[in-house]
């Protein structure tokens, strides 16, 4: 286990291949953490604007994530209104949150989202509670292949590791 701010290692190599696919010029990276993913994409994006949203402020200084990221947004993504880029990332985020709050988040990012909403998280029973003083690192829910496709809707690609499963969805212009 890897407690959040940072994440295990399955599905990134998968998840880079399909970003790749996709070209981004610019990627909200929510739930920044110490930057996992700016650190894991950066490589292979080099001009694209990347974005870091962090909850706990205290990590925005602890991991750089000025020098980072081209921007760093502070606060909770159920209350933030999402820009509109082409990938929105949610890194070890969802289990933080009550399903139903991270049904109305992806639904919110696919409203805004050009490309593609990308989301890792673990899909086992994945207990953690609040780690080094910061109370937003307490998984709250507990998903499974079965719940994230029965909840977060619209996923056209995916990949299942022992752990951890990664899943795509489109933009759904339908909702605002």
């Amino acid at each position: 286990m890897f407690p959040i701010p940072y994440s295990s290692h399955e599905g990134k190599d998968w998840t880079v291949a399909r970003l790749k696919e996709l070209a981004p010029k610019t990627i909200l990276d929510v739930g920044a953490g110490s930057g996992t993913y700016v650190n894991l994409l950066r490589p292979y994006f080099p001009d694209t604007h990347f974005t870091g949203n962090e909850i706990f402020a205290r990590y925005v200084t602890q991991f750089g994530l000025a020098g980072l990221y081209d921007e760093v947004i502070v606060g909770d993504v159920r209350e933030l209104e999402l820009p509109e880029v082409d990938v929105i990332i949610f890194g070890d985020v969802l289990e933080h949150m009550e399903i139903h709050e991270a049904q109305d988040v992806w639904r919110r990012a696919r409203s805004v989202v050009r490309q593609a909403v990308v989301v890792s998280l673990p899909i086992v029973p994945y207990p953690q509670g609040p780690v080094d003083g910061n109370d937003h690192e307490a998984h709250v829910a507990d998903w499974s292949d079965e719940l994230v496709r029965a909840y977060l809707l619209g996923i056209t690609r995916s990949w299942t590791g022992v752990e951890i499963g990664v899943y795509i969805a489109g933009p759904d212009t339908s909702i605002a």
